[in-house]
């Protein structure tokens, strides 16, 4: 038994269907691409953006930037992660600065000491000098003060007792014994003024 039959519709069913078949694809396709795309964006892209921005503002100077932290995934752990070093960043900088601050202010400090220790050094040489000129200058003063009164005692001791005539010149020689002694005992006290006395070493 041959039968002649036409399978023309069967095969345009087959042909819609087929091309059905891929446009629904494509759109699928599409549609998940898009989806895709969209959860990548919003999941992966826009956080490491933020996060990049927020490197730029540390490596800028900014420091103690923190960013916004919602989600719980690794990148927000990321997140975390940088926060917490923008935070130590910014203590370390703080604690520099104060360090800095404390330095400058010992260094103040000790300089003022220095300076201080410097003029009463200034204070203590010349009052050295002034000692050694003092004890030069009794020096020299004395022999000659000591030569007056010896001669005073001399003149005193050859004219023997005093008369009516000689009471002037002997109510001198008396003033000239008198005064040199006291210019004797003004010239032992800066002896003793200028006397170098033993030394107390103290830190200073």
């Amino acid at each position: 038994l041959d039968t002649d039959l036409s399978l023309a519709a069967a095969d345009a069913s087959v042909a819609e269907g087929t091309r059905r078949m891929l446009v629904y694809t494509l759109l699928a396709i599409l549609a998940i691409s898009s989806l895709s795309a969209i959860f990548v964006w919003r999941v992966v892209k826009r956080p490491l953006k933020v996060l990049e921005d927020g490197t730029d503002r540390l490596a800028s100077g900014d420091l103690g930037y923190q960013l916004d932290v919602r989600s719980h995934d690794e990148l927000a752990d990321l997140a975390r992660s940088f926060n917490t070093m923008s935070r130590q960043l910014d203590e370390a900088r703080k604690e520099v600065i104060d360090w800095g601050r404390t330095l400058e202010a010992r260094v103040r400090q000790k300089t003022a000491e220095l300076n201080r220790a410097h003029e009463q050094m200034l204070r203590v040489e010349k009052m050295a000098s002034i000692g050694k000129l003092a004890a030069i200058v009794a020096h020299e003063i004395n022999n000659p003060l000591a030569g007056i009164l010896t001669y005073a005692k001399l003149l005193k001791k050859r004219f023997g007792k005093a008369t009516a005539k000689d009471d002037e010149v002997f109510s001198s020689l008396d003033l000239i014994e008198s005064e040199s002694r006291r210019c004797g005992e003004i010239i032992k006290n800066l002896l003793t003024f200028a006397r170098a006395t033993s030394m107390n070493y103290e830190p200073a």
